[in-house]
């Protein structure tokens, strides 16, 4: 399956403590996770679009 990595949990909510724990908590874990990138993913989207009316509305 799709590896977790943790390069971009810095908002420190796992502290290490993976391995401890039931596999249903792993389990909301990683939903959580997943959720989290996905509402990163719209902020990124949000920002180019921003981004992109900027530079529009320099241009004209």
């Amino acid at each position: 399956s799709d590896q977790v990595d943790n390069s971009g949990s810095e908002d420190g909510d796992d502290s290490g403590s993976e391995e401890e724990g039931d596999e249903e908590e792993d389990e909301k874990r990683l939903r959580r996770r997943r959720m989290k990138k996905k509402v990163m993913k719209k902020k990124v989207m949000k920002k180019m679009v921003m981004r992109r009316r900027m530079k529009k509305m320099v241009i004209s």
